[in-house]
């Protein structure tokens, strides 16, 4: 059945959290907390209510693996601390902030997908000046917008090795370059093919930038199906 949980569950060591296809909902003051060294991986489940850190690691040393795993977010959640790991799929639903704060790597699996449903912000902003803390391990892991906004602090976002695909309207909002930065905003590939990003829209999809800057650095212009127009990447005929 579904579970209400009101307090925090730490966690150590290597552990597994299986839902079972239910949902567990910590709208009541609930709290799941992955200790120093550890690891927990959670799988089948939908995760309701996750807002601030209540769903957290306790340092750079800690982390968490999705597989098969539904988070609702209806108004701010803050990832500020360890990595995770997107282990099949994740997908972010409720019209909240998924804010990316760490300063470490977090990882998309071969073969996963890390998925941003309607009206859903992914806020990318380390508390480092590192671009590149979102690994795609192959072109087989996909980052989905769907009626999503992607938020970059000055630090800028690096994205390359992997696949982004874009479902109906999607938006960039990117911070201006701060201090010594001479650039900042979304940036597509790095100039060398083996880290080229493959970009897929399905009908009717398209990537709006509303502020900053889209550095599209695919060598040989591998933007599959895909017009770029300026300030705006729309599939073909839209």
């Amino acid at each position: 059945d579904d579970e209400n949980l009101s307090q925090t569950w730490k966690f150590s060591g290597a552990a597994t959290l299986d839902g079972k296809n239910k949902t567990l909902d910590l709208s009541a003051g609930g709290r799941l907390e992955v200790l120093a060294g550890g690891k927990l991986t959670l799988r089948n489940m939908h995760l309701n209510g996750i807002l601030n850190d209540n769903l957290s690691c306790a340092d750079g040393t800690a982390s968490i693996e999705f597989r098969d795993v539904e988070l609702g977010i209806s108004n701010s959640y803050h990832f500020g601390a360890g990595s995770f790991e997107v282990g099949s799929q994740l997908s972010c639903v409720g019209g909240g902030i998924f804010s990316y704060e760490s300063v470490e790597a977090s990882t998309i699996a071969s073969g996963a997908i890390f998925e941003f449903g309607p009206l859903m912000t992914f806020s990318y902003s380390p508390t480092n000046t590192f671009d590149n803390r979102l690994i795609f391990t192959d072109s087989t892991s996909q980052l989905h917008l769907d009626q999503a906004t992607l938020k970059i602090t000055s630090t800028g976002l690096e994205m390359h090795s992997g696949t982004l695909r874009l479902s109906h309207k999607n938006y960039v909002e990117a911070d201006e370059p701060q201090g010594q930065s001479l650039w900042a905003g979304l940036k597509l590939g790095t100039g060398l093919e083996y880290q080229n990003l493959s970009v897929h829209v399905n009908p009717g999809g398209s990537l709006e930038v509303k502020s900053g800057l889209l550095d599209y650095k695919n060598v040989e212009g591998l933007l599959n199906d895909v017009t770029a127009m300026g300030s705006e990447i729309a599939a073909d005929g839209t």
